[in-house]
């Protein structure tokens, strides 16, 4: 906002005027002596930015191979740490990651920060399949018994949420999909852990 100074004002009562500190009005026009306005001056009044009330959530992943250097130097600007990946089969078999993740998760506990359990449509081969995830997302059984693993595992390793990270769903599965997340979703919150 631009302000054209008038007769009698100050640095100090435009300052206030605006809700400006008078430091900043004086940085940002450059004055080299803030006493003495000049009569149809003009003064750019910039607003400070409203200060943020609610906290910023900052996460980022990793595999189990993750140095512990690497984490101890990582994990104190973190509220959540996400760690890759746990696959299942057709019949709704949780599959560990290939080396284990316990010494992430008690790490990132012991920081204070958020241990989040990665679950991902990954066969026994560990590639990424669509017609996996379609046929756990059609079979009520199976997508009862991952829940239920991954209830398990999460109480078991410590975890405290859980991330569903399915990418390329089949369009003819957006509906069952939607089930087994909501499916999901409410038996984590219910056992008191959150989901993403």
């Amino acid at each position: 906002m631009i302000h054209v100074v008038q007769r009698g004002d100050t640095l100090w009562s435009l300052a206030r005027q605006y809700g400006v500190p008078w430091t900043d009005v004086a940085y940002v026009n450059q004055l080299r002596n803030p006493d003495q306005l000049v009569v149809g001056q003009t003064l750019l009044m910039v607003p400070r930015e409203p200060k943020i009330t609610s906290k910023l959530e900052r996460g980022g992943f990793v595999y189990p191979f993750v140095s512990p250097w690497v984490l101890r130097q990582t994990l104190p600007f973190l509220n959540w740490l996400g760690v890759f990946t746990y696959g299942f089969t057709e019949e709704g078999r949780l599959l560990q990651p290939r080396l284990t993740d316990r010494r992430i998760v008690e790490q990132t506990k012991a920081a204070g920060v958020r241990p989040v359990m990665i679950l991902a449509p990954e066969d026994e081969r560990r590639g990424f399949s669509n017609e996996l995830a379609s046929r756990v997302f059609n079979n009520p059984a199976a997508r009862a018994r991952l829940i239920g693993e991954i209830l398990e595992t999460m109480a078991e390793r410590g975890y405290e949420e859980l991330n569903i990270d399915f990418e390329f769903v089949l369009p003819e599965d957006r509906e069952v999909f939607a089930v087994f997340t909501r499916e999901a979703a409410e038996a984590v919150r219910a056992a008191g852990y959150r989901s993403s």
